[in-house]
């Protein structure tokens, strides 16, 4: 059973190539041109976007090392945006990092039912994203 079903398997791909006009050492060379091909288009691709990365990327330790607001000045920028005071909110809670290569600080805190949750640019002090949830 085993021989027939591989002895018509490889009667039906010689009928295939045969009909598509095909053989083996041109396969053989089509594959081995188009894995050239795609290692090219890879290298490629990778040295276009190191080429990027180098240009208009900063290294994060530029930006985490001297970020120009403090923690202190982001919560209050926050604040302010939602009218209110330090004295009226609990689970303050301040925490800086890179987020897709933009410096900001996430700003959290919590008024009565509500939880407020902010992005501030960490050198601009832009609120870059807000969300109030209850």
């Amino acid at each position: 059973m085993k021989m027939r079903f591989w002895s018509l398997l490889l009667v039906t791909m010689l009928v295939c190539m045969a009909m598509t006009g095909c053989r083996a050492g041109s396969v053989g060379q089509k594959v081995e041109s188009a894995g050239r091909a795609v290692e090219r288009g890879v290298e490629a691709a990778g040295d276009s976007l190191r080429q990027s990365m180098g240009t208009t990327t900063a290294p994060e330790s530029t930006w985490s090392a001297n970020p120009v607001l403090t923690a202190e000045e982001a919560q209050k920028i926050a604040l302010k945006h939602a009218e209110l005071t330090a004295d009226q909110v609990t689970a303050l809670h301040t925490e800086y990092e890179i987020e897709h290569g933009t410096p900001v600080y996430d700003v959290e805190f919590r008024h009565g039912n509500w939880e407020y949750d902010y992005e501030v640019h960490a050198d601009t002090g832009e609120i870059l994203a807000f969300s109030k949830d209850d």
